[in-house]
């Protein structure tokens, strides 16, 4: 007798036991089924957190990109006080109006550009002494020169423009000039108005 309540206790114990294992086991798999899917939402979560971190760094290297860089072209062009400098910058950001130096550097490129005079930019032989230059404008055309020239005060061979005589000034070879007035015909030659920088 007692090894059979010794037995139906042992027997009652493995049954609860055995219950408690499988009550637990089901609460796991219930936890784990759970935590499955917040791992899921959290991992779809981690991934939209780092394309939006992506996109705020890209936003904020391209503002601060737009800002140094104004900034850049701008001190380059005060300290170089060159046409070159000032075309780079207006090149650059004349477009936007939001851009702060932009009067400035008109300002200054044409402080630099104080003398006017004429000059050939082709010959009767159709040879261009003049290459393009890029220009911050559609409108304002600026040349650069392929060789060392005079500038006169009028031109040769055109008695609209006279007196044809040199005023005294050189034009270097690699020198950037603005036109005033283009085309101006000599003949088969072509002259044009210029403003430059002695």
């Amino acid at each position: 007798m007692k090894f059979r309540i010794i037995v139906s206790v042992l027997v009652i114990a493995i049954l609860t036991l055995f219950a408690s294992v499988y009550y637990l086991s089901v609460n796991l798999q219930d936890t784990n089924e759970m935590l499955e899917a917040q791992k899921d939402t959290l991992m779809m979560q981690q991934v939209a957190l780092r394309k939006r971190n992506k996109q705020i760094e890209e936003y904020k290297d391209q503002l601060l990109n737009s800002v140094q860089s104004e900034d850049v072209y701008w001190e380059i062009a005060k300290e170089q006080k060159s046409i070159e400098s000032y075309m780079d910058y207006l090149i650059k950001f004349e477009s936007d109006t939001t851009n702060q130096f932009v009067p400035d550097a008109k300002k200054g490129l044409e402080a630099l550009l104080n003398k006017k005079g004429f000059v050939q930019v082709v010959e009767s032989s159709g040879t261009h002494l003049f290459d393009p230059y890029t220009s911050y404008s559609n409108s304002v055309i600026f040349l650069k020169s392929k060789m060392a020239m005079n500038v006169r005060r009028g031109v040769i061979g055109n008695t609209d423009y006279s007196p044809s005589t040199r005023n005294g000034d050189i034009i270097n070879e690699g020198q950037v000039v603005k036109v005033i007035k283009a085309n101006i015909p000599s003949g088969k030659s072509v002259w044009a108005q210029i403003a430059y920088s002695n």
